[in-house]
């Protein structure tokens, strides 16, 4: 692996764990959630269609990789939201990040792209350091921490993150390489996402405002 590939994996991994915490810092996942997609909507819409028209440089099936990765991610959010409103920080995280660090080097397998060894123990070594993660020793491990009835909102959003990361990768072999076709295929995967996470919300009746203040504010999901 690159030197370039590397620091673009330890800057994603960085930037994904302190936006979860920031949205666990007021205890307001749901609202940060929201408030994120819709900012993320509203400054890349133009933009985005703008360089659509021009370009064309998104295939019918990387639209396709990008319906379908919207869902999975709006899936992600929402059962990460819900996990974190019901459990503590320190396992949740671990244990949603944990399971699809396998499950994805699976469905490349199931794609026919076989794992080296070398491979196949690092994926191995990743998903059994992250539930270990929270703990101080090992004499604090213990499966009740993990095995409660948050545990399907962790396992419903580690089933998301392979969802949207295996369509990701098929949209990225699909679609011409470059910072500004990457870019707009993410703006479809939040734009997507968001679409299908505020019909969740309404669906279920949870509110976005279900605690303090997160910054912009939009009106509240009524029954």
């Amino acid at each position: 692996m690159s030197v370039a590939a590397i620091s673009l994996v330890f800057v994603s991994a960085f930037m994904h764990a302190a936006w979860n915490l920031l949205a666990r810092h007021r205890k307001s996942e749901m609202a940060f959630f929201s408030r994120m997609l819709l900012i993320i909507m509203a400054i890349g819409l133009l933009p985005v269609i703008a360089g659509e028209v021009l370009s064309h440089s998104i295939p019918k099936k990387a639209w396709l990789c990008a319906v379908g990765s919207g869902f999975c991610g709006a899936s992600y959010l929402y059962s990460l939201a819900s996990a974190y409103r019901s459990s503590d920080f320190t396992v949740v995280y671990p244990v949603a990040r944990a399971l699809p660090v396998l499950l994805v080097g699976l469905g490349d397998v199931l794609r026919g792209r076989l794992l080296t060894p070398l491979g196949l123990v690092g994926l191995v070594l990743v998903a059994a350091g992250c539930p270990l993660t929270p703990l101080c020793s090992f004499r604090e491990f213990s499966i009740r921490r993990y095995v409660h009835r948050s545990m399907l909102w962790m396992v419903l959003a580690a089933l998301g993150t392979v969802g949207y990361s295996l369509l990701d990768k098929t949209a990225s072999e699909i679609v011409n390489q470059g910072p500004a076709t990457a870019a707009k295929y993410c703006y479809l995967f939040f734009s997507f996402s968001g679409l299908v996470f505020f019909a969740l919300q309404k669906a279920t009746r949870v509110n976005s405002r279900d605690s303090e203040d997160v910054g912009l504010k939009l009106p509240a999901v009524k029954p």
